[in-house]
């Protein structure tokens, strides 16, 4: 057995190697559940694991009954008893998974003391994916023999959006970024005044300006429209004409400043990055990428609401990483550099321009770079008329 193991991973997967045998025996792909699983059965271990249903109503009872009033969590306890016991719980097995017994440890500070007295009160804890990993740690270090033959661990995946954490020169280029112009659309999607799902309408304004491709009929676009509107569920929240609308307005906008862009919609992008902890994938889909003879221009649509100016640049400060991680990865492949980043906002009415920037050395490549130098070191800020990684190389 040689599997291949790694966060984001179960189930097939697509190998890069096109020469790699079409039937692969003893080779699967697992998330960590997939391999602890194979590791229990391996090791003639019982799958004992309750349900975070059961599990947090038990550990809120448990802390209900300790009635430690000097620990940190007492407050907010009596106030949010289901809430509060979640997140204790998610921090005790995440701490069980990092190697802890459960004890006090020196110079730990009072929250460690207090999660620590919360441990030993009543028994066992109710078992979860913690015990779990615990036990077939400790069964693996009187295995007989090896379980497999090797144990692949591919880079995980960094999500666009919150890349910052994990990829530290991302970090410093969004610390060096900025929200640029802000610009009024002449019409907004308009929306009634009703409940309705933030999700589901964000979903079917997405894929209607995914589908809202060119050469189809004014009936067609229409409905298309309501077909998503339908699907999402967000009828009488939303029009079909009000769709159709927008994606005019945005093709109308786009075609004043880039007159001829080559339109991308919904293209996946991917590549390798550097970080602190190795190697990590990086891999998001660009809602609108425009290609142009100068380079590309970046579009994100999101459906926030709002109608100002000001709210629109009090949320679209958090998008900043994700646009970040898409021009460095996109940049990476070489040819054409990385020319405007846009946040588009049907509902609002509204297009914010993200100016990306920062004096930081780039060190992402494609899968056929691996072991390659970084790419370029990066210089001062620069505007959205500048390539990104262009600018660095000069």
């Amino acid at each position: 057995m040689k599997p291949i193991a790694g966060l984001g991973l179960g189930g097939p997967v697509v190998r890069a190697d096109a020469s790699a045998a079409p039937t692969l025996l003893g080779a699967p792909a697992w998330g960590p559940n997939g391999l602890l699983r194979d590791l229990e059965l391996r090791l003639g271990l019982p799958h004992v694991d309750e349900s975070t249903s059961a599990r947090v109503p038990r550990w809120a009872a448990r802390a209900k009954a300790l009635a430690d009033v000097s620990a940190f969590y007492t407050r907010s306890l009596a106030i949010d008893e289901v809430g509060t016991a979640t997140t204790l719980l998610e921090w005790r097995d995440a701490l069980v998974e990092a190697g802890w017994d459960g004890g006090p440890i020196a110079r730990g500070g009072e929250r460690l003391d207090a999660l620590a007295r919360l441990e030993r009160h009543e028994g066992e804890p109710p078992p979860g994916r913690a015990e779990r990993l615990v036990r077939c740690e400790r069964a693996l270090a009187s295995a007989p023999s090896r379980l497999y033959d090797a144990l692949t661990w591919p880079p995980y995946r960094i999500t666009p959006s919150a890349g910052a954490s994990d990829w530290p020169k991302l970090a410093a280029c969004v610390a060096r970024s900025r929200l640029g112009a802000v610009e009024r659309l002449p019409s907004a999607i308009a929306l009634d005044g009703r409940a309705y799902d933030d999700d589901a309408l964000g979903k079917a304004v997405h894929a209607f300006l995914a589908a809202d491709v060119d050469g189809l009929t004014p009936e067609g676009r229409l409905d298309r429209a309501r077909a998503l509107i339908e699907g999402w569920g967000v009828m009488g929240v939303v029009r079909a004409e009000s769709l159709v609308r927008a994606g005019d307005t945005l093709r109308t906008w786009i075609e004043q400043r880039w007159p001829g862009a080559r339109w991308h919609r919904e293209i996946a992008i991917e590549g390798t990055v550097a970080s602190e902890h190795g190697e990590r994938r990086v891999s998001g889909i660009i809602d609108l990428l425009l290609e142009t003879d100068a380079g590309y221009v970046i579009v994100d649509h999101k459906t926030i609401p709002g109608s100002t100016p000001a709210a629109w640049r009090a949320k679209c400060g958090s998008f900043i990483a994700q646009l970040a991680a898409y021009a460095i990865v996109l940049e990476s492949a070489g040819g054409k550099g990385v020319e405007a980043c846009w946040v588009h906002l049907p509902v609002g009415g509204g297009m914010v321009e993200v100016v990306l920037g920062g004096e930081v050395s780039w060190s992402c490549q494609r899968d056929d770079e691996a072991g390659s130098p970084p790419l370029a070191t990066g210089g001062e800020g620069y505007g959205p008329s500048t390539s990104i990684l262009q600018r660095s190389r000069q």
